[in-house]
């Protein structure tokens, strides 16, 4: 396996949720979906009247979590819930996780008594880095775009400044932002370098699961570098494996093409936002060094507009 089944596994398990949690006879969008530990967590907008309607379906395990965010604040510029949606509706567990992750930029906050507010672009934001003690900037400054690929962590006595800037003083600004938010951005938990982490090794035990073979049997196999508590991980790390592994049997190059056009819409932002954080982390790895901001300033100098025509 590589980085490319790496983002196929996210397409199966959207796909999955598509068609398990959304009717397709509405409309809506998935704003954000990422692992945590070995939880998928995906941040669904389903565009409604009068008001939008906001999702948090928490999947890869035995019982999957279905959780309203009932939006509150109607006259905020934000899109708020309160944080009590997440708390009484989900394991203690995996509440942490998202706390842990940044849902609440104080962990205090998340874990006092009181129900306080949250909101959608630090729930979305939080599935893709350790947003603790930081805050959230929405690229294009609409508050209510909370799409994966228009948010960005900043620090709080930055934030000010940056949305007090206009036009190719923005551009530059803005983009040192995105940039540092992606390098941090973790699409699963990184691995040592041992054998029982070689992805051929991890394949190899996917598809004896798939053969219906025991952990014992399993452990018999591989019992040079994997006992049973690390077979034990990487049979719930991919929960849905068999179909993970039908599907890589089948092709895994046009993972969307039984997709609808409405699916593939409401896939694409996410999808694109993984390609992205993929490319740029391995060009961050080949340049690091002396060289890192060679890119950084062709792609700057490139943006520059003529005049102030940007906002």
């Amino acid at each position: 396996m590589n980085q490319t089944k790496l983002l196929y596994e996210h397409f199966l398990i959207k796909e999955k949720i598509i068609e398990k949690y959304l009717d397709p006879k509405e409309e809506y969008v998935i704003l954000g979906a990422n692992y945590i530990k070995d939880y998928y967590f995906a941040v669904v907008k389903k565009f409604s009247t009068p008001n939008d309607e906001y999702k948090l379906i928490v999947e890869n395990c035995k019982n999957p979590y279905f959780v309203d965010l009932k939006r509150c604040e109607l006259d905020s510029d934000y899109i708020k819930f309160q944080i009590n949606s997440i708390k009484n509706n989900l394991p203690e567990n995996i509440y942490s996780l998202l706390l842990k992750q940044g849902l609440c930029q104080k962990l205090e906050t998340g874990y006092s008594k009181y129900n306080c507010y949250c909101t959608i672009h630090r729930l979305c934001a939080c599935l893709y880095s350790n947003i603790l003690n930081l805050e959230i900037h929405h690229v294009d400054k609409v508050k209510d775009n909370n799409s994966i690929l228009n948010l960005c962590s900043v620090e709080e006595k930055y934030h000010d400044e940056l949305d007090l800037l206009t036009s190719y003083k923005y551009l530059l600004a803005v983009y040192d932002v995105l940039e540092d938010f992606r390098r941090n951005v973790r699409l699963q938990k990184c691995k040592r370098n041992t054998l029982s982490n070689r992805d051929d090794v991890i394949f190899e035990v996917l598809k004896e699961f798939y053969n219906n073979s025991s952990i014992s049997k399993v452990k018999n196999k591989f019992k040079k570098y994997l006992g049973k508590t690390r077979l034990y991980q990487i049979k719930n790390r991919y929960f849905y494996y068999k179909e993970f592994i039908e599907s890589l049997n089948n092709g895994y190059n046009e993972p969307l093409s039984s997709f609808n056009e409405k699916d593939r819409i409401c896939a694409y932002s996410c999808l694109i936002f993984i390609r992205e954080i993929e490319k740029e982390n391995a060009l961050y790895k080949r340049i690091k060094g002396e060289n890192k901001y060679i890119n950084q300033r062709a792609l700057k100098k490139s943006l520059k507009p003529n005049g102030d025509a940007y906002y």
